[in-house]
């Protein structure tokens, strides 16, 4: 593998969990003005856009179990670093959704 596709490969994931993450953001937002629909829409599109940068990482790890050769890349390391802030916004958006549900309901009663 090249440094220019090690470098392609980075920016979708920086691009795909990227987009993710403000989904994530829309989402928790949607939820705080009690709009659950709107929340989970949101948490759909981020879904799908994480998928999109998984995808990507799982084709670079395979690369590396076949002995491709992976050069070193500070892009990649970024890369990396919004897969993994993207993977844990999206369980904290989850659980901040939940938590608005359970807040605007008990208000109700």
């Amino acid at each position: 593998m090249t440094k220019q596709e090690v470098q392609l490969i980075s920016f979708k994931v920086i691009a795909s969990a990227g987009e993710s993450f403000d989904y994530f953001v829309k989402a928790v937002n949607a939820a705080k003005e009690k709009d659950f629909l709107t929340a989970q829409d949101m948490m759909n599109k981020g879904n799908e856009s994480l998928v999109i940068a998984h995808k990507e990482q799982t084709d670079l790890i395979n690369a590396e179990i076949n002995n491709e050769e992976i050069p070193f890349s500070i892009l990649l390391i970024h890369a990396q670093d919004h897969f993994m802030h993207a993977t844990t916004y999206q369980q904290n958006a989850k659980d901040a959704i939940e938590m608005y549900k359970v807040i605007y309901n008990s208000l109700k009663d």
